[in-house]
């Protein structure tokens, strides 16, 4: 009877091992200097736009692998895969996701499901253009009166 209950307790263990969900939620923040007039987002994921008192454009990113581990979890974050790299071009920041394209990640054998979650804080100094780029309203209002 002791044997079969053992048996039963590793097989549950292994069991719930494969199908593990591992979470991680982390942060990147950009300062926005005073002459950035115009901001555009590239990356592959769909994300949220909130407007917020900050001088800096931050980026929350919550990640869920199902069937992945947390040590994989780390080492992709770690690595880039779902960073925003920045450029600025005389006024204009450009952000473009650090690895647009994707290969499958796989945990012993298996894929990894990924479950992508973004919310872009964006100055409330900045107006939505378009879902991905945003103008100073500054800006804006120079062009209108012009």
């Amino acid at each position: 009877m002791m044997r079969n209950a053992t048996l039963l307790a590793a097989f549950l263990l292994l069991a719930t091992s494969v199908v593990a969900q591992v979470e991680k939620t982390f942060f990147q923040t950009f300062n926005i200097a005073d002459g950035t007039r115009h901001i555009h987002i590239e990356t592959p994921d769909s994300f949220e736009l909130r407007s917020w008192n900050g001088v800096q454009l931050m980026v929350e990113t919550i990640v869920r692998l199902d069937g992945g581990t947390m040590d994989l979890l780390g080492f992709v974050i770690k690595d880039g895969r779902f960073s925003l790299d920045e450029t600025n071009d005389s006024g204009n920041l450009n952000f473009k996701a650090h690895q647009p394209k994707r290969m499958l990640l796989k945990n012993q054998g298996t894929v990894c499901r990924e479950k992508i979650k973004i919310l872009m804080y964006v100055p409330e100094e900045f107006d939505v253009n378009s879902r991905t780029d945003f103008v100073r309203k500054e800006t804006l209002l120079a062009v209108q009166k012009n």
